[in-house]
């Protein structure tokens, strides 16, 4: 095995590491997505997405009313769907949206 092959190797087993080849990593994050854009969707069919953007025009609204900027919606949004990550991972539902609304807005 050629040496720049061996040195993530043996790397990866000095810090006790798996690696995973390219095809499964990115065939991984595919059904990643796939999985937070469905939870996107069954947001909208609940009202929940309607509640986070409300949520999202009171904060700007507040940061505005204060002479501050504020995030952009494509940035709030990306910062649900990673807020969503391990929901998923871990098989549990939003439960109360405040919190979860909380969390993205509030740093």
């Amino acid at each position: 095995m050629p040496v720049m092959q061996e040195r993530p190797i043996r790397a990866a087993r000095d810090h006790h590491a798996t690696l995973t080849p390219n095809d499964v990593a990115i065939s991984r994050a595919g059904e990643a997505f796939r999985k937070i854009e469905q939870y996107m969707q069954s947001l909208r069919g609940t009202g929940t997405l309607k509640e986070f953007n409300r949520a999202y025009k009171q904060h700007r609204m507040a940061a505005t009313a204060r002479g501050e900027g504020f995030m952009s919606y494509a940035t709030a949004t990306a910062r649900l769907r990673r807020a969503l990550i391990p929901l998923l991972v871990n098989g549990r539902t939003i439960g109360p949206a405040q919190s979860l609304f909380a969390e993205i807005f509030d740093h």
